[in-house]
């Protein structure tokens, strides 16, 4: 099943090589490369979300390997699994489940939550100056600016200009240029746009500790977020709910990366967030269904991770670990992978090793099992190649 099946606006599915993992929106979870680094887990013959080390329910085998030979590593999911999987709420949405029913299946011992549309600031990384006009008139330093007329902002010094490079018609005082309104769901000729790129972001634009911020309700910064962090066409096939799950996560997550004393950005170190240009009707609609919702555990608003794909299972840790059966519907369900003996005896810096052991988890460790980490293969490889180099990783 591709992204194209699920929804006319997904974006299509590449294969850079067979190292690499095929990769679908939704994106949050960065795309998991099988590089040098990965192709350590080689040696047991199991990589991705979803693996099993030794046990009773492991069958093993022994086999010789020279640097010619071909390995297939066989992987389930897309991301760290933690929270909820994506591809699984639209599997369940698609099932008849409600968005409470796939948010309280994910982020399990949460409780639902209201906040009444605090303002936050999100850091724009890719601007460097302030420089904006809008369509309505915007307000700065208690002062109202006309239509037609532009702000810059340098320091605490605003300039109010003739249109944006035009001449001077005065300054005052202000860190932050402001709507007419700073009200959730204003009309667009009230945002603010960049002079230049006429870039749209809903609230107002200014400097927050010298970086260049955008401070909004949370509201309207979920709606930059859902579409860029999940695929608004889901809600033509069936998974509107999915999206609305993914609403409250959103909202819940950054509210609680701000609780937790962490400044936001519009990037995958935070959410990606891409103001008004973002922004889809279906996804805002997810939002404003959801206003104001969150999820908390012991009453703050809860840590809500989630990724792309689980491959059938979630991890656990904050939340309990719980089957994912929606996630049948991702194209990263189930993948494989092939790469060479002498890549995995490179990439610990040895020959390939004779014999190796070749694991593969039965059916019953793969239902009891859960997610495991590729550190835990990584390390039994490296101590039956004897290899003195760190333990590999995987991004």
């Amino acid at each position: 099943m591709s992204a194209e099946n699920v929804a006319p606006h997904a974006p299509r599915l590449n294969e850079r090589s067979s190292k690499t993992l095929v990769r679908a929106r939704p994106r949050h979870a960065r795309t998991r490369s099988l590089s040098l680094a990965a192709i350590g887990l080689a040696p047991v013959l199991i990589a991705g979300g979803l693996l099993s080390v030794g046990g009773p329910s492991v069958s093993t085998q022994t086999v010789t390997l020279t640097a010619g030979s071909q390995l297939t590593l066989i992987g389930h999911g897309l991301g760290h699994g933690r929270g909820m999987g994506q591809w699984g709420a639209y599997g369940y949405a698609k099932r008849g489940w409600s968005a409470t029913q796939i948010l309280r299946h994910f982020y399990g011992g949460t409780t639902a939550g209201k906040v009444d549309r605090p303002e936050i600031s999100v850091i724009l990384s890719g601007k460097n100056s302030v420089n904006v006009h809008a369509d309505a008139g915007m307000r700065v330093g208690g002062q109202t600016v006309a239509p037609g007329q532009a702000v810059s902002l340098s320091g605490t010094t605003a300039t109010i200009t003739n249109g944006c490079g035009g001449g001077v018609v005065r300054t005052v005082t202000a860190t932050f240029v402001e709507p007419l309104n700073m009200g959730p769901s204003r009309p667009p000729g009230e945002f603010l746009k960049f002079c230049g790129s006429n870039q749209a972001y809903r609230g107002a634009l200014g400097f927050d500790g010298g970086r260049v911020a955008n401070r909004l309700h949370i509201d309207d910064y979920v709606k930059g977020v859902i579409p860029k962090e999940s695929v608004p066409g889901w809600a033509d096939s069936g998974g509107a709910e999915a999206l609305k799950a993914q609403a409250v996560a959103a909202r819940t997550y950054a509210l609680s990366a701000i609780a937790g004393g962490k400044k936001i950005d519009d990037t995958q170190n935070s959410q990606v967030y891409g103001g008004v240009a973002g922004e889809d009707p279906r996804t805002n609609r997810a939002a404003d269904a959801t206003a104001g919702q969150i999820l908390l555990n012991a009453g703050k608003p809860a840590f809500t991770e989630f990724s792309s794909s689980t491959g059938g299972y979630t991890a656990g840790g904050r939340f309990p670990a719980v089957r994912d059966d929606g996630d049948a519907a991702s194209p990263n369900h189930d993948w494989t992978a092939t790469v060479s003996a002498g890549s995995v005896g490179a990439a610990f810096g040895v020959a390939p090793c004779a014999p190796w052991r070749s694991s593969r988890p039965t059916d019953s460790a793969r239902r009891t099992a859960g997610r495991s980490r590729f550190a835990r293969s990584a390390r039994a490889a490296r101590e039956r190649c004897r290899v003195k180099r760190p333990a590999a990783s995987c991004s």
